[in-house]
């Protein structure tokens, strides 16, 4: 880490590093590690902030962590579909919500039609195997 000029935590803090890694990550890991770090610092204007702008990515993986949680495992599997799906047609996982031109996104219903696909092929190689 040193060598891309990220400095020791002992000297600068959290700061540094968590600006340079913060965009590399998925933005729902990214809107959940910048929600955590707001809370700690008791910025709540700021948690209140980004708790309002998640990306329906974010809302769907959310419900999905509370189905497994409860057991709710029918309701898990279709929101796993749909977390696929929102992934799967994202251009950049990486990029906030609307940070660049929604066209470049593959549009939801051929993705879902890849994705039911994808899943009907590996039934039937099970299946097969």
């Amino acid at each position: 880490l040193r060598s891309k000029g990220v400095a020791c935590a002992r000297r600068q803090g959290r700061g540094e590093l968590v600006a340079k890694l913060a965009p590399l990550l998925d933005e729902v890991e990214r809107g959940r590690l910048l929600l955590s770090l707001a809370i700690s610092d008791e910025d709540y204007q700021m948690a209140q902030a980004l708790a309002e702008q998640k990306s329906e990515r974010a809302v769907v993986k959310g419900k999905l962590e509370e189905a497994i949680k409860g057991e709710r495992y029918g309701e898990a599997a279709a929101l796993q579909e749909r977390l696929e799906i929102l992934t799967a047609s994202r251009a950049d996982i990486t990029a906030d919500e609307g940070s660049y031109d929604r066209f470049l996104d593959a549009d939801d219903w051929y993705t879902e039609t890849i994705v039911r696909q994808r899943k009907a092929m590996q039934r039937r190689l099970e299946e097969d195997g």
